[in-house]
């Protein structure tokens, strides 16, 4: 069976028309793969053709029109284009180069060394190691029982939406979660079980919520969502209502007697971040207390933070 080759779609930035044909020429396919070269001489022109395409490589050189040396890898940088960033360099310092990989740059090239073999292979590792270090970093903001965003995902996107909010006076909201009548189901069938709870009430959050909300669990019966531009009391009520019903739910899982049914019930706290607020950093902990009143309280069950 023959074997198909993979096409990597490398943008080159590149403002000599010489140093660019060089590279086009020495790009041939290989056994593996080819190359589909794009040439652009400013990052504005680059800027421009990112906004309606994409490509798999950059391929940067630092001597541009509009910017000078690394502030050329800087200004790409804040972009954050998601695509790996090879830089050509006219300078041969070695240490030029691990301050190009400092600033994000995956790999670097002196002109001076260009040649085919190595600026296939540069460009193939390149693409490579930057697939597997963005899956590795989508592993490390998982919660590895229910795969939703786990901790550190939730207080990154906490901080997103406080910036946001800064910037733009996009509000939101901030719901927690916490689970009641949980510990005595595992008490009575086990952590194994247990576990199976939480997987499933984390499929009926994120399967039933809405897709530009932020979803996480947080501790060990404690879950958390962001819900962007959702500030109106009773919408929150209606959303909130919505995940109790839904946690309520009778769960079945596999023990020892066989398939069980279980049931838990939850305690929610609802935070709001809009202009009356003071403290936009507090949002996290308010919605935190806000769970604890309700958890604390024998007749509600959903508590909006107020000061």
């Amino acid at each position: 069976m023959e074997k198909t080759q993979r096409n990597i779609v490398v943008y080159l930035v590149e403002d000599d028309t010489d140093d660019a044909y060089l590279v086009k020429k020495l790009l041939t396919p290989d056994s593996c793969f080819t190359f589909e070269v794009k040439h652009f001489h400013t990052l504005d022109e680059l800027a421009l053709a990112l906004t309606n395409t994409s490509c798999d490589a950059i391929l940067l050189d630092l001597g541009l029109s509009d910017t000078r040396g690394m502030q050329t890898l800087s200004v790409i940088q804040e972009k954050n284009y998601a695509i790996p960033i090879i830089v050509l360099t006219g300078l041969e310092e070695s240490e030029f180069g691990e301050k190009a990989i400092q600033l994000g740059a995956q790999d670097y090239i002196p002109k001076a060394e260009l040649r085919g073999s190595l600026l296939r292979r540069v460009i193939k590792y390149a693409v490579e190691r930057y697939k597997m270090v963005r899956e590795l970093k989508q592993l490390s903001l998982k919660d590895p029982l229910t795969s939703l965003s786990n901790k550190k995902a939730f207080q990154d996107s906490v901080k997103v939406a406080i910036d946001t909010w800064q910037r733009y006076q996009d509000s939101f909201a901030v719901m927690f979660i916490d689970l009641d009548k949980f510990k005595p189901v595992n008490d009575t069938f086990g952590h194994s079980v247990g576990d199976q709870v939480l997987k499933l009430v984390g499929q009926r959050l994120i399967s039933y919520g809405r897709t530009t909300d932020t979803i996480a669990r947080v501790g060990g019966d404690e879950f958390a969502i962001i819900l962007p531009k959702l500030t109106d009391k009773e919408a929150l009520l209606a959303a909130a209502e919505h995940k109790l019903m839904l946690i309520r739910q009778p769960i079945f899982v596999d023990t020892s007697e066989g398939l069980t049914e279980v049931k838990v019930d939850a305690s929610i706290g609802i935070a709001v971040l809009d202009k009356h607020c003071t403290e936009p950093r507090k949002i996290v902990e308010h919605a935190d207390n806000a769970m604890y009143r309700a958890k604390e309280s024998p007749d509600v069950s959903i508590v909006f933070y107020h000061p």
